[in-house]
């Protein structure tokens, strides 16, 4: 398509920061084009044909990189009616799901998969009504997938990019345990997606119930904790860049955990202190101590006010979970 100029509806008026309208365009075009979305504050997708771009994205103008691909508008599209609430994904084929990310928060449970029972506490506080830090938990079938996404920058344009990490996990670990090929997949999912120079830092741990373990990746993200109790016992640093930055990322293989009753995990955004993490600890410790097993079944997942002072302006988000005792159902 050589001249690509078209224009979308946003959603509905009460959407998240008003309805908004969207405008794609060719690199050809793109000068006018530009000066017109930025004046205006909307967004402005350009299809860079592989091009250097003119000039550093913003978090409204995004340089895509390639020529125009309809695949990639579709999913684009998708996140971004999500992000104007005119419309839900359906994620995980009819599996149990729920993404915490302010405005654009979904639950959904289903009748198909089992209860999974194990303490969790989730904390998701963005600096504006959406943001770029996401927490998802997806119930599959032996195994759990909880991911902790922060997305570069903040506001409307960082939400779009949380929503693309939502879609590439739904697309890419629906029908496949965590593993090396599955990072890579969903990498070049975020990388090819997200705009130029735009990128979201992720922890992923999935409990596979069936072999009793905790598989861990992190991409580009604060030390994920493990605590015995109340000791910390390990640090889990990044492992690779974060998702979507480049397509040659160094991705190792995900790091594969023996449950130890007592363990805690602990994953948050750069937008939180680790000293403010004692506090999600103690809440995860009392949830592991007093609360009957049965009271912990799938639910929309508990999302904790969060009163901490950041020295940043970032969103701030946590995910913390402790495995089942080998007394718990499972």
């Amino acid at each position: 398509m050589s001249a690509l100029d078209w224009w979308f509806c946003g959603g509905a008026d009460f959407a998240v920061g008003g309805k908004q309208d969207l405008w794609l365009t060719n690199l050809a075009d793109a000068p006018a084009a530009l000066f017109e979305q930025w004046e205006g504050d909307k967004p402005l997708w350009v299809f860079s044909s592989g091009r250097p771009a003119p000039w550093l994205a913003t978090p409204n103008i995004h340089f895509l990189r390639g020529d125009f691909d309809a695949d990639l508008l579709r999913s684009r599209l998708l996140a971004w009616h999500w992000q104007q609430h005119a419309l839900c994904p359906c994620l995980f084929g009819a599996a149990a799901f729920d993404v915490v990310n302010g405005a654009m928060s979904l639950y959904r449970p289903s009748k198909q998969a089992p209860v999974r029972v194990f303490p969790l506490e989730v904390s998701v506080k963005p600096v504006e009504a959406v943001g770029g830090d996401v927490v998802l938990r997806a119930d599959l079938p032996e195994r759990t997938l909880l991911i902790l996404g922060d997305a570069s920058g903040h506001g409307q344009g960082s939400a779009l990019d949380a929503a693309l990490l939502a879609l590439g996990a739904s697309r890419v670990l629906l029908g496949q345990p965590l593993s090396l090929s599955a990072l890579r997949e969903l990498n070049a999912f975020m990388h090819r997606h997200v705009a130029d120079g735009r990128y979201v830092g992720s922890a992923l741990l999935e409990i596979d119930w069936r072999v009793r373990e905790v598989r861990l990746v992190n991409a580009g993200m604060p030390d994920v904790l493990l605590f015995l109790s109340t000791r910390l016992e390990q640090r889990f640093s990044s492992m690779c860049s974060p998702l979507g930055l480049r397509a040659d990322i160094e991705l190792r293989r995900p790091l594969a955990l023996p449950w130890a009753e007592g363990q805690h995990f602990l994953a948050h955004s750069d937008g939180m202190e680790e000293s403010d993490l004692p506090y999600l600890l103690s809440r995860l410790l009392r949830w592991s101590s007093v609360s009957p097993a049965g009271a912990l079944g799938y639910g929309p997942l508990p999302s904790i006010p969060l009163g901490f002072s950041s020295p940043y302006n970032d969103d701030m988000s946590s995910l913390a979970f402790a495995v089942p005792s080998p007394a718990s159902p499972a």
